[in-house]
């Protein structure tokens, strides 16, 4: 039998943000490796246009790209948390 999970509601509300819905079966720690990869994909991003703006224009600041990654990261609030704490027991 499998496992029912009572998400937060704010962790949903999270969540739903980035398109991810997860079924009360869906163990937290599953739906908090598929948000880490949306969040990973967005950092890896951010690295491969500062690079590619160094490779066309030159070594450039960092204060530009360490925002972006700051922004990225105020955008996944909810990774700060373990996933045995998006649900209620």
């Amino acid at each position: 039998m499998t496992a029912v999970a009572r998400y937060r509601p704010e962790v949903l509300e999270e969540l739903a943000r980035h398109g991810l819905t997860p079924r009360p079966e869906t163990p937290p720690e599953r739906a908090y490796e598929l948000l880490k990869s949306i969040y990973t994909f967005e950092i890896r991003a951010a690295r491969l246009r500062h690079l590619e703006r160094e490779r066309i224009l030159g070594p450039q600041p960092l204060d530009p790209y360490r925002r972006e990654i700051r922004a990225i990261q105020d955008r996944y609030p909810v990774l700060r948390l373990p996933a045995h704490h998006w649900i209620e027991r």
